[in-house]
């Protein structure tokens, strides 16, 4: 496949792309997909946009790392010297918070940028 990626029309008329993005952590080619487009047009746009953001840098892969597993690791990276310790113990409350609530909505399996919370009043 060229790095430019390529375009498919898929059987029930609508159309994807695949393509080359930045190499996995020992070099393995990772590849970014993407379907469902309604027309050839949407789809090759919506390619020139990553293949964009892979020149300049701006591209990341989707993971599927929880935000609470984020979280603990960014947590572990954050420099300690020279803070507070009221302003490392807030920052980790912060997160603890957060961590709970992906908790809680986490398992929740929906399309890319939509969230469905349930409450116990609802």
């Amino acid at each position: 496949m060229s790095t430019a990626g390529s375009l498919k029309q898929q059987p029930n008329g609508t159309w994807s792309f695949v393509t080359n993005v930045v190499p996995g952590p020992v070099g393995a080619r990772r590849q970014a997909r993407k379907r469902g487009f309604a027309t050839k047009k949407e789809a090759q746009e919506a390619l020139d946009e990553l293949r964009t953001g892979v020149r300049k840098g701006t591209y990341v892969p989707a993971s599927h790392q929880s935000l609470s597993a984020y979280l603990d690791g960014w947590l572990e990276g954050l420099p300690t010297s020279g803070l507070r310790p009221s302003t490392i113990d807030g920052t980790a409350g912060t997160c603890s918070t957060c961590g709970l609530l992906s908790a809680a909505v986490g398992s929740t399996s929906s399309r890319p940028g939509t969230l469905t919370v349930s409450t116990a009043n609802s």
